[in-house]
């Protein structure tokens, strides 16, 4: 059975007095607000707060928390992860800590995605919805229901509210889930970072002071590949037509938020490069860094332009080119056809580079490897020919080279989908399941994506011209030079 938060916010909460273990002061829990109820001794200020808080007690249904403040809620939901589902508010509190009840009202519904209804006695009520039928309040006046009298609120007629929008919005249906997984994800990004010194992470980040910028984009990508691949996300989206096929999008709109907040937030997370030595740990952590920054892994079926698949009938790889407005309506825009660009393994002695590096006379001696990004060419290769390094696979980080004009197109059957006609599925989204044989073993991140694919794509269409002549060459760099001639 689910559990909603009821969070019940009246100064009519009982006091505990000097010497209690919980303090006035402290948000009281849902075990503590039973035994208070089922102890005789303590003195409620409104009967009405009392039977709310009891016929809520006795609904499984509701987890509930209470305060006698504003102010001890707002503190509680800044510094952890529950947040209600709905709020009872009291507009009434004698010697408000800071601000009055409108401020609090205002930073409860910025803060936190839920319903709140606002009781007071009858005499208030005008002057109350004078408050809430402000400009300030405009943005948020979905969310709070009709002001009511104390007398009016049951939990029944709560829990009502709450379960219809639970059903139609997806902030309260999914919002803790996605809270609890963003937080999760990044303990693991802070554990990765935590085992090396904050020295040697500056380092491999290269880092200067203007870097800033740089780490906060790697954090905000790395919190959303685990995002991505985090098959919980799937699990609590599941039978929810049309949410589940696109969680990535809402994965995106998270990570943009977060990104937003993070260059907001006066938090400055790089340091001068402290000149920490280099070792073969902090090679293996700079490895591990960046195979996370460059690649995740989707928890989903579905064939995206990024995808790095393997074909086991013939051990080869490929990265997949096909746009993702294509893979969407695959049958329909691409008549069925995939385009993929292969991709062969740096190993040692492979028969399928070496072929390969004869045709452009590149030896062991001539041959470089030392690439700037993953949009740089190597030396001596044709321009687009890239090298993709530390993909994550089971035997470890494995480097490859993709060869952008030997691109070619794999042919995928129309699908028999029950309860789908053929038009249907002639305009539904690719699945590995209908890409058979052809396993997904990651993706590459977005902030690289559309730069390495754009890079892939121009090489095959080879926008050139014809070279120049020796005779125009060599004139043309002999006056060039001039110019540093005194």
């Amino acid at each position: 059975m689910s559990k909603f938060n009821l969070y019940i916010c009246d100064d009519a909460i009982p006091s505990f007095g000097d010497g209690a273990l919980m303090r006035d002061q402290d948000v009281v829990p849902h075990q503590i607000l039973e035994k208070i109820l089922q102890d005789g001794s303590y003195t409620w200020a409104e009967p009405e707060v009392k039977n709310l808080a009891a016929s809520a007690i006795k609904n499984e249904s509701w987890s509930i928390r209470a305060a006698r403040n504003p102010e001890f809620f707002i503190n509680e939901i800044l510094g952890g992860l529950d947040r209600p589902d709905i709020l009872v508010f009291d507009w009434d509190y004698p010697g408000l800590i800071d601000g009055n009840s409108a401020d609090y009202l205002y930073e409860f519904l910025g803060k936190t995605y839920c319903i709140i209804q606002i009781y007071s006695g009858a005499e208030k009520r005008a002057e109350i919805q004078a408050v809430i039928d402000g400009a300030r309040f405009a943005p948020f006046r979905s969310r709070i229901l009709a002001i009511a009298e104390k007398k009016q609120v049951t939990a029944d007629a709560l829990l009502g509210t709450v379960l219809a929008q639970h059903e139609s919005n997806f902030s309260y249906k999914f919002g803790y889930a996605l809270r609890k997984m963003t937080l999760s994800a990044l303990d693991e990004i802070l554990v990765d970072f935590g085992k090396i010194s904050i020295k040697e992470l500056m380092v491999l980040l290269d880092a200067e002071p203007d870097a800033e910028g740089d780490f906060k984009e790697t954090l905000i990508s790395n919190l959303r590949s685990k995002l991505m691949a985090d098959e919980r996300i799937r699990a609590a989206f599941a039978g929810q037509a049309g949410v589940a096929e696109n969680a990535h999008h809402y994965i995106d709109i998270v990570a943009d938020k977060l990104r937003d907040a993070l260059n907001a937030a006066d938090l400055q997370l790089v340091v001068p490069n402290s000149g920490a030595q280099e070792s073969s740990e902090l090679q293996k952590a700079a490895e591990m860094f960046w195979s996370r920054r460059l690649y995740y892994k989707p928890s989903d079926k579905i064939v995206r332009r990024g995808d790095i698949v393997y074909a086991s009938a013939t051990d080869d790889y490929f990265v997949v080119v096909s746009g993702d407005c294509d893979l969407a309506q695959f049958w329909f825009k691409n008549c069925g056809h995939i385009n993929l660009i292969p991709l062969f393994k740096l190993d040692k002695g492979s028969t399928k580079l070496l072929d390969r590096f004869k045709l452009r006379s590149v030896t062991k001696e001539k041959a470089k490897f030392d690439t700037q990004s993953l949009i740089n060419s190597p030396d001596k290769f044709y321009d687009g020919c890239l090298v993709v390094p530390l993909v994550p696979l089971a035997s470890g980080g494995q480097d490859f080279m993709a060869f952008p004009k030997e691109i070619t197109s794999v042919s995928i059957p129309v699908p028999v989908v029950t309860g789908k006609t053929p038009e249907q599925v002639y305009k539904s989204r690719l699945r590995y399941d209908h890409f058979v044989g052809y396993e997904c073993k990651c993706s590459i991140n977005a902030p690289f994506l559309d730069a390495f694919i754009q890079k892939l794509l121009n090489s095959i269409s080879g926008a050139g011209v014809p070279d120049y002549s020796k005779f125009i060459r060599a004139p043309l760099n002999i006056r060039g030079k001039t110019i540093f001639t005194s």
